[in-house]
């Protein structure tokens, strides 16, 4: 589906967390995305739950 990307910084996901969030995806969506980019690297389920409260 996706190319994997290079390792990318945790500041960056988390802005990729908002932009998907304004467009009304779930929690869920968005983990399943990150990881299809970033691989290991993605921030857990956990943690972009953590950002989706927070923003």
């Amino acid at each position: 589906m996706y190319a994997l990307a290079e390792p990318a910084s945790k500041c960056e996901q988390r802005a990729v967390v908002r932009f998907l969030l304004l467009e009304k995806q779930t929690l869920v969506a968005i983990a399943k995305r990150l990881k299809a980019i970033y691989g290991f690297k993605a921030l857990s389920r956990v943690h972009v739950g953590k950002w989706c409260k927070r923003f």
